[in-house]
């Protein structure tokens, strides 16, 4: 009878190890690292599709298969697309039990998009964990950084890239066992985060959304001109996903923070878009604090990406809004750098004493 506990224990402590082994990151060996397709042309292109299998040979990716309805003239018609989403992990996804997800904006500069490697990605999902003191993960979007199932050039703001990303959220939040996640997004991430909200996600506690495209109606009429049809992907505004006509679906959470930063000077996202769907989010009852800055983008006062990620540590922190908005403003750095900075002057004054 002895043994046959023993054995047993022996099964659970294999099987509990198992489970806690998947549900860490996946980390390369310091040489690895992948390129991806970067120029405008490639964008454009689209990346290769690849099958579940294919998806499955490389590390940190989540084949996902997402569904939803549309509205036609007549009646709704079912739609479904499947992709695989790549993403890039800090060192301590499955281990530090609070998770940040990090949804980065457009990428259709004419000169390409940056930091386009397997290496630099996850430097910098390590360098944000580093000074927020929770795991990262940052999340490509379909058609670069090496996801699939959308073309990144027209595919952007379309019920297409919102459901492929509110399904790649879920699964990578069960794949490395988590129950809830705070969330930052600029400029088109943003408005990802803004439409997942809008799909019903009830498992977000601190959002920041910075220059985001959450009101796409309004945001076209404003670059664009009152008679504007198509938005700046080309698409007709009717195929876009709008947030901003979608806020009644947002689940009432009392766990959740909304932060919106906005530089009224913005010339890609009008200051007035963002202003819409915040108040809209207000008399909708949700919480939500709109931060107006200045951005250190002196060209389009655009950029609030550093930010947004400071911001929603400092939300995870138990900062109250009035608190985030003056340390932001302030220019404060992250909140673990913060700490890290006043504990290494405090030991330099105590060293001093003695």
């Amino acid at each position: 009878m002895k043994l046959l506990l023993q054995l047993i224990l022996a099964s659970l402590v294999i099987v509990f190890n198992s489970a806690l082994a998947q549900s860490k990151a996946q980390i390369m060996p310091s040489d690895y690292d992948e390129s991806f397709p970067n120029t405008q042309a490639d964008v454009k292109g689209g990346n290769k599709e690849v099958s579940q299998i294919e998806c499955e040979t490389k590390p940190n990716t989540v084949w996902v298969t997402a569904k939803w309805s549309e509205k036609g003239v007549f009646s709704e018609s079912a739609k479904s697309t499947s992709g695989c989403i790549r993403y890039f992990p800090s060192s301590d996804v499955g281990t530090n039990p609070q998770l940040m997800l990090y949804i980065d904006g457009d990428q259709v500069e004419p000169d390409g998009y940056k930091f386009a490697t397997y290496k630099q990605q996850v430097a910098q999902a390590n360098s944000v964990a580093k000074g927020n003191g929770f795991a990262v993960v940052i999340i490509a979007r379909p058609g670069v950084f090496g996801s699939t199932g959308a073309n990144h050039w027209s595919d952007r703001r379309t019920p297409i890239e919102a459901n492929l990303i509110n399904a790649a959220v879920t699964a990578i939040k069960t794949k490395h066992g988590y129950q809830r996640a705070h969330i930052a997004g600029q400029s088109g991430g943003g408005g990802l985060i803004a439409a997942m909200l809008t799909l019903g996600r009830d498992d977000l506690d601190c959002v920041a959304i910075a220059s985001g495209v959450s009101a796409v109606r309004l945001r076209t009429i404003d670059l664009l001109g009152e008679r504007a049809t198509k938005d700046t992907t080309g698409r007709w505004v009717s195929e876009a996903y709008d947030p901003y006509d979608n806020i009644d679906k947002i689940v009432k959470d009392p766990n959740r923070r909304i932060y919106m930063i906005a530089d009224r000077q913005d010339k890609r996202v009008s200051f007035r878009s963002q202003e819409a769907f915040r108040d809209k989010l207000l008399k909708s009852g949700h919480h939500v604090h709109l931060i107006e800055a200045v951005s250190m983008d002196t060209v389009n006062h655009h950029s609030f990406g550093l930010q947004a990620r400071r911001v929603t540590g400092w939300c995870a922190a138990g900062f109250q809004d009035e608190e985030i908005a003056k340390k932001m403003l302030d220019n404060e750095p992250s909140h673990m750098e913060f700490v890290r900075r006043q504990k290494a002057l405090s030991e330099k004054s105590e060293n001093r004493e003695l």
